[in-house]
């Protein structure tokens, strides 16, 4: 099991916090590192079973009854009629620790959860794992270059192009390409099919799974939701309404340009990023070391540095804002990190 930056941060917050919510992807180590936290005498119920399912939408106070035990719920936002049981459960008791949620959706999109339990939730976001986490360094890189240092890089054997197409998921980082790629299909299609039902009601799943292709394709460049919308033949709301379900997948994010009000030249359309690397090269069919698909490396890599930077944000006290810079007549900045107290770091 690797060592997750996020993990101490977890531990405090139960020790004051009535509930303790992690969200991130699917598959990203949520339920491992809940489970590792929780302790041995909590009680753990993930929604994903069919029967527990059930229960905690036909019985929710019911579900929430284990007595003194910590309970641990998986993939929360599956049931979201258990806020308000919740707030009443720990408002009625109001020692802290004694709920642990997971979520593959971002939960503070809920707006009857972040309603309802305003100062007794605090939120922990887990992403697939950081360079850091894979080689158990410590995450130094912001901290060093807001102060205008430039650390060294994590240390890794593989090749940079490797490095890049295997991305972070705990599981599918080990296997050899050829099963990486078939998980990372797999993932796309149940992500697209089942998934982003707890967020969006759907008419056409498949529509969904031709998206994640097309900005698989598209991953590090300005986002353009008319081409896509004359590519798929769907209508723009349409893409822009799934793009947003994915976002609160975690799966891509829209990075926002950087601007002030006086530089009135700099374009304002956001950049579409995976947020994870991996997953964007499996779905591209990229092959680390392909002549013929060098120039596929250029948007991976790029990608592969917006999820580090978005993995480093999660568990630093105090992370930058990320943008990214474009000028109308093309001239670009990848990223844009800036400060509380407005230092810039351009990457």
């Amino acid at each position: 099991m690797f060592t997750r930056q996020s993990a101490s941060a977890i531990i405090e917050a139960l020790s004051f916090m009535r509930v303790v919510a992690i969200t991130g992807p699917r598959q990203s180590g949520k339920s491992t590192l809940a489970r590792a936290l929780a302790g041995e005498e909590a009680l753990y119920r993930t929604l994903d079973e069919p029967d527990l399912l059930s229960f905690a939408r036909s019985d929710p106070v019911g579900f929430l009854d284990v007595g003194e035990r910590r309970l641990v719920i998986d993939e929360f936002q599956r049931a979201p009629g258990l806020v308000l049981p919740l707030k009443a459960c720990v408002d009625g008791d109001t020692r802290p620790g004694r709920f642990l949620i997971t979520g593959s959706a971002d939960l503070s999109a809920l707006s009857s959860l972040q309603d309802a339990l305003t100062g007794r939730l605090v939120r922990k976001v887990l992403l697939p794992l950081s360079q850091t986490e894979l080689t158990g360094e410590q995450p130094r890189f912001l901290d060093a270059v807001l102060l205008g240092d430039l650390p060294q890089p994590a240390r890794d054997a593989r090749p940079l192009e490797e490095v890049v197409a295997a991305g972070g998921y705990p599981e599918p980082v080990a296997l050899p390409a050829n099963f990486r790629r078939q998980w990372f299909d797999a993932y796309a299609a149940l992500t697209a099919q089942r998934d982003v039902a707890d967020v969006l009601a759907i008419e056409r799943p498949d529509m969904m799974t031709a998206l994640v292709s097309q900005l698989a394709l598209r991953t590090s460049e300005t986002l353009n939701i008319s081409d896509l919308s004359g590519t798929l033949q769907v209508a723009r709301g349409t893409v822009d309404s799934y793009i947003s379900a994915l976002e609160q997948l975690y799966v891509v994010r829209r990075l926002q340009p950087w601007f002030r009000n006086e530089l009135n030249r700099l374009a304002k359309t956001p950049k579409l990023h995976f947020l994870d690397a991996g997953l964007a090269a499996g779905l591209r069919r990229y092959q680390p070391g392909a002549v013929e698909q060098r120039t596929a490396l250029g948007p991976l890599l790029e990608t592969f540095v917006f999820g580090e930077l978005a993995r480093l944000s999660t568990f630093h006290p105090d992370p930058p804002a990320i943008y990214h810079l474009r000028t109308l007549r093309g001239e670009e900045v990848d990223f844009i990190l800036e400060s509380h107290d407005r230092r810039i770091v351009a990457i």
